[in-house]
């Protein structure tokens, strides 16, 4: 594969990202090809089709497969997804990764570029888009919703699409969000939730039970914690 002129000329640090990137997604496309992956309620996948861009949220520690389950059940001809990625160093490599996946980025998390951030993702809502978040990440802690994506919900008017990835069988790393790693030939379980409206709130309080709201909605997907 030719590497690309703005990769020649750049610095070893990011030449060696470029490298990661290219041989982490090939053994990602491997394994993919040795799992069984199944749609849990495909009529609510129809459902989505017909109405307006959603956000997609996910735990942190499902992130691996997205991408893929993104091109086989999400994308039918919809415009370019978008997600958000930390405005770190892992952030740079996961914007690289994705870009694999035809999937755009926003950079920015709860403490770096945040309102920024939230504000052209609203913008790609307003165009059409699909965007997906991971409300816990990039440093969680693990299942906890942050208030931007409950932010996003209320100044895009656009409803939460919560999606879960459950394993028959699964490595789990010792990082922050005991993050899934199947194994090859196990079985993948993709569950779309419900779609769920962000209520407007009057007040710090109102907002809080609008986020734990949300967050335990997502939490009853999750089998495996």
């Amino acid at each position: 594969m030719p590497v690309p002129p703005a990769i020649a000329a750049a610095t070893w640090p990011q030449r060696q990202a470029f490298w990661l990137v290219l041989v982490g997604s090939w053994c990602l496309r491997v394994l993919v090809w040795t799992l069984r992956i199944r749609l849990e309620d495909p009529q609510r996948l129809r459902v989505r089709d017909e109405g307006g861009p959603h956000i997609f949220v996910f735990w942190h520690n499902r992130l691996l497969l997205v991408p893929t389950i993104w091109q086989r059940f999400l994308q039918r001809g919809r415009p370019r997804g978008v997600a958000m990625t930390s405005a770190s160093h892992d952030g740079d490599l996961i914007a690289h990764f994705l870009a694999r996946y035809g999937i755009g980025t926003v950079r920015g998390s709860a403490t770096r570029h945040g309102s920024a951030a939230l504000r052209e993702l609203a913008g790609w809502l307003r165009r059409g888009h699909d965007v997906g978040l991971t409300p816990d990440g990039s440093r969680g802690p693990r299942y906890e919703i942050k208030p931007g994506l409950v932010l996003l919900a209320q100044l895009s008017g656009r409803a939460l699409l919560p999606m879960n990835l459950e394993y028959s069988s699964a490595w789990r790393t010792k990082s922050w969000d005991g993050f899934f790693i199947p194994k090859p030939f196990s079985r993948v379980t993709f569950i779309i939730g419900e779609p769920v409206v962000v209520r407007r709130s009057a007040d710090p309080e109102e907002f809080e039970t609008e986020r734990r709201r949300c967050e335990q909605i997502m939490l009853a997907q999750v089998r495996e914690r």
